[in-house]
């Protein structure tokens, strides 16, 4: 998958090769094939596209310095690695991996931590070769070393110094024949002439490595730039092998790509003021390596929703259905946007819960909550509403919605504390006596739009369910009323209303 990680890297080289005029190149590097997937090639595109992050060059449409998978550029890495055993850069080494995992040991227990390769194999004999191979052993191919040190001048980091006494010699070629990630993007870094890698900080160690095979090789040497990490909030690493953080899952939330777009710019970049709206257009504009901070950033969902709720109230209203639509027929809560009312719900839906919504993946446990013929109340609020007055208030409240042949446009803020009046209850304790009734809750939308939402049914079964359980005096253990398959009945009232009270039937 995408991590937004690596969602990160690409907007970056995104913005500054629009900003320079330069070129954005996408080179699948593919050569782990325990971890290589087909489908996982046309994530990557997907998610890309879908971040609109359009690429110049690339696998699926070409380029100058095709191909750009390097499972494609295989003959080109064994003349290159041909090459570096012919000058004497690079050597077989014959050592099993039980070999190998004992000098890591030995070393261990001299209590060296950042363990490397002994080189026992870099002074072998032509006879000790021959000896190897006759016994059956198979060769990797490791890159000797020299004594001395590499200075990256990172565009991000400043300089950086690595002794090569702590890198020690590596692999470029597995036993198996196949060329490892450091002697691959060397190559292919300098054979499709890239000016500048930038690139996550995990990936700073590998530049010293592949700045080695360059010079070894007599190839172009790009320009580095290493962006700090993004983190979680105890301030790890933000994996992608134990984090549900792939740009897919993200978009599968309902996160639009703007928000994203404007998260992940922010995440290590800043623009130099409080700013934190942008389109991509923006962001090329003001975008700068000069402004990408050192140090790791905190991936904050919490912010991330905020910006997801911003980008989804500035939606046309008709896209924003659209897309709601798409996610319940999705989730199996709407078969017909066609349907009467379907589209006229969604509207007032919308109107009630718009700002409750940060994601579109938000608005699903709102709808079934609405759809279901099932309220939950705990003990206390259910106590609250054991009232003879109050349960005569919602009885009233029921046979007005019964008698009433459309629910929208109800004067509500008048006619509901009118017949609560009649039975000596306070507009404020009714309203939160009916919001309690219909939704298990005191506070929510305005009535006049909750009401239509519901529907006759719901309403009446609701208020039907809730006061046919207090009237029957079953216990204030929490609860949750479903239909049984049978009808509501209305409630009878012991004793009517105030005189001049509605007639509760």
């Amino acid at each position: 998958m995408l991590h937004v990680g690596g969602a990160r890297t690409a907007l970056f080289n995104y913005l500054l090769a629009r900003k320079t005029g330069g070129s954005f190149v996408l080179r699948i590097e593919d050569t782990d094939e325990s971890r290589n997937r087909v489908e996982s090639e046309q994530a990557i595109y997907d998610d890309l596209r879908w971040l609109g992050l359009r690429w110049d060059e690339g696998p699926d449409i070409g380029g100058p310095f095709a191909p750009y998978r390097q499972s494609e550029r295989t003959s080109l890495y064994a003349m290159h690695a041909a090459r570096l055993l012919e000058i004497g850069a690079a050597y077989r080494c014959y050592c099993t991996s039980e070999e190998l995992e004992a000098d890591r040991h030995e070393q261990k227990a001299r209590g060296i931590e950042a363990t490397r390769y002994s080189g026992r194999c870099r002074h072998l004999t032509a006879e000790q070769r021959a000896e190897f191979e006759s016994a059956g052993r198979h060769s990797s191919i490791n890159f000797a070393v020299k004594p001395g040190r590499t200075v990256v001048e990172d565009l991000i980091k400043g300089r950086v110094t690595f002794e090569h006494e702590t890198i020690g010699d590596f692999v470029v070629v597995k036993s198996s024949g196949g060329p490892l990630y450091n002697f691959t993007a060397a190559i292919d870094d300098a054979m499709m002439e890239i000016s500048l890698v930038l690139r996550g900080d995990e990936h700073l160690d590998n530049t010293p490595r592949q700045m080695m095979l360059q010079e070894a090789l007599g190839l172009h040497r790009p320009l580095y730039a290493h962006v700090g990490l993004i983190l979680n909030e105890d301030k790890s690493k933000l994996s992608k092998r134990h984090n549900t953080v792939g740009t897919d899952q993200f978009r599968k939330q309902g996160v639009l790509p703007t928000a994203l777009i404007n998260h992940l710019a922010l995440l290590g970049w800043s623009p130099g003021n409080d700013r934190e709206a942008f389109t991509l257009d923006d962001l090329v504009h003001d975008f700068t390596l000069e402004r990408i901070g050192k140090s790791g950033s905190i991936f904050n969902e919490t912010r991330l929703r905020a910006f997801n709720a911003r980008e989804l109230r500035a939606l046309p209203r008709s896209e924003y259905v659209a897309m709601l639509v798409a996610a319940m027929q999705q989730a199996g809560v709407l078969a017909d946007p066609n349907e009467p009312g379907a589209l006229a719900w969604i509207e007032t839906f919308l109107d009630a819960y718009g700002e409750e919504i940060h994601t579109i993946a938000d608005a699903l446990p709102l709808i079934q909550k609405l759809r279901d013929l099932t309220v939950v109340l705990p003990a206390l609020e259910l106590e609250r509403l054991r009232n003879i007055q109050v349960l005569f208030y919602l009885d009233s409240v029921s046979q007005y919605v019964n008698s009433l042949a459309e629910l929208r446009d109800l004067p509500l803020s008048k006619t509901l504390p009118a017949i609560a009046d009649e039975f000596g209850i306070k507009k404020k304790d009714a309203f939160q006596a009916i919001r309690m009734a219909l939704m298990g809750e005191l506070h929510g939308p305005p009535l006049p739009l909750l009401f239509p939402l519901l529907g006759h049914d719901r309403i009446l079964a609701r208020i039907g369910q809730i006061s046919s359980h207090l009237l029957h005096g079953r216990g204030l253990e929490p609860i949750a009323f479903g239909p049984d398959g049978k009808p509501f009945e209305t409630i009878q009232p012991s004793q009517p209303p105030k005189a001049g009270g509605p007639a509760t039937g």
